[in-house]
C-alpha cells in the first residue's frame, strides 16, 4: 500500500470495499477462507505488509496454528492446491466453527 503512505486518507475508499467484500453478512464463505483468498491475492500482488495481515486475519479466525501455516507455506511455494483439493468437503465439516 505505499502509493498511499504519502496520502493515507485515499486508503478509506480501500477499506470501505475491503469491509464490504470480506466482511459482508450475506457471505455464505466462511471468513477464515476469505482471508486466506486474501493472502493469495496480497502474495501475487508481493505485498508482505497485506500477506501478514491476511495471515493473521485467518489464523486467528481458523484457530488451527499448524493448518494455517500449512496454509502459509503453501501459498508461500505458490501451491495452495495441495492444500485445498477436495475443499469441499473439509469446507463442509469446518465451517460452523469458523465463520
Amino acid at each position: 500500500m505505499m502509493k498511499h503512505s504519502l496520502r493515507p486518507h485515499s486508503m478509506e475508499g480501500n477499506i470501505a470495499i475491503y469491509k464490504y467484500v470480506l466482511h459482508h453478512s450475506g457471505n455464505t464463505i466462511p471468513k477464515w477462507f476469505l482471508e486466506v483468498l486474501g493472502v493469495w491475492i496480497s502474495s501475487l500482488n508481493d505485498c508482505g505488509y497485506c500477506v501478514d495481515h491476511h495471515f493473521a486475519g485467518m489464523k486467528r479466525l481458523l484457530a488451527d496454528d499448524a493448518r494455517s501455516d500449512a496454509i502459509r507455506t503453501a501459498i508461500d511455494a505458490r501451491t495452495p492446491d495441495v492444500r485445498f483439493s477436495g475443499l469441499g468437503a473439509q469446507h463442509r465439516a469446518t465451517s460452523s466453527g469458523c465463520r
